[in-house]
């Protein structure tokens, strides 16, 4: 039967079909980052299950409306990054902690960066994933 694991069973073939087109379209609905999510927890997966929740940082902070952003928010994304397994090296960790809150521009397009580079590590797990959809 297909997608036996993880609820993947009550999915709807579109939904299904979404999610196996490219990693965008589970990334940008919050049911197809649940589903993830549960995917890299039971695979066991934390690098990937951490890459995944420093994504979602990131894409939160870009999408709060300006004025409701904060210092604590930017910290703790630096904090995440920096304690958790984000595979990340030392120049995109830099980075991070070089940004200047009082720069918006900057600090979107910094995190802009991460977010990139966080979606490309994801992107061979991806592969598993639809294989689990699918199955």
């Amino acid at each position: 039967m297909a997608g036996n694991g993880n609820g993947c069973r009550s999915l709807s073939p579109k939904t299904r079909e979404d999610w196996t087109k490219n990693l965008n379209n589970v990334l940008s609905t919050s049911h197809g980052r649940e589903h993830f999510h549960r995917f890299l927890e039971t695979t066991k997966l934390k690098d990937k299950l951490d890459t995944l929740i420093f994504w979602g940082k990131c894409d939160q902070y870009i999408n709060t409306p300006r004025d409701e952003r904060s210092n604590e928010m930017i910290r703790d994304i630096q904090q995440f990054a920096e304690d958790e397994d984000v595979n990340f090296n030392i120049g995109e960790l830099r980075r991070l902690w070089a940004i200047d809150v009082n720069n918006h521009e900057n600090t979107v397009e910094v995190l802009e960066q991460a977010k990139q580079s966080a979606f490309n590590s994801l992107c061979d797990i991806y592969i598993l994933f639809c294989k689990h959809l699918v199955l």
